[in-house]
């Protein structure tokens, strides 16, 4: 008896563990199922969605494309009609011809006014000139000195007419052509 018991109880445990361990079940294979199923539509729609959004954009862009040409036509057809009315305008104008009768109109009366007198200006005597010819006087060349951008004192000027600058720590300068500073050594 403690054989059968034995074996019972080890059919038993092994019963158990088998279907305690299982991976499927028929309860869990269908919620799987049924999941992927709702994924796969859920992506089947996503995509015919943009597949849609797709198109109409296409066809969107495809009617604006199409109503700018008609537009197009249609400002070229009216610019031929007016060229055209406005050259057959000038061609087939009819002629008329028209006959003035004369009017005898009195001409206005004319008031004669008598001339201004003439302004008489005192003139000054004719000077004679020397018949030599002198050359024109010439421009005084003017040296255009650079501009101090430092805002520091002037001192005075040197022999050729610079201006001599103070610096902030008491040395003297000028500026050269360039605008660049030349200390000037003391003496």
């Amino acid at each position: 008896m403690k054989k059968v018991l034995t074996l019972l109880l080890t059919s038993c445990i092994l019963w158990g563990s088998i279907n305690g361990y299982s991976q499927t079940t028929p309860a869990t294979q269908t919620k799987a199922q049924k999941e992927a199923a709702d994924k796969a539509a859920l992506k089947a729609k996503e995509k015919a969605d943009k597949a849609a959004a797709k198109k109409a954009a296409a066809d969107q862009a495809k009617a604006d494309k199409a109503a700018l040409k008609a537009k197009e036509k249609a400002d070229k057809a009216a610019k031929l009609a007016a060229a055209k009315t406005k050259t057959t305008a000038t061609t087939t104008a009819p002629k008329t011809v028209t006959t003035k009768t004369p009017k005898t109109v009195p001409p206005p009366p004319t008031v004669k006014t008598p001339p201004p007198p003439p302004v008489v200006t005192p003139t000054a005597p004719a000077v004679k000139t020397n018949p030599t010819v002198t050359a024109p006087p010439k421009p005084a060349v003017q040296t255009t000195q650079p501009i101090n951008k430092s805002g520091d004192k002037v001192v005075g000027t040197d022999d050729k007419g610079r201006t001599i600058y103070e610096g902030p720590r008491g040395g003297q300068y000028r500026l050269s052509k360039n605008g660049n500073k030349e200390y000037i050594k003391k003496n």
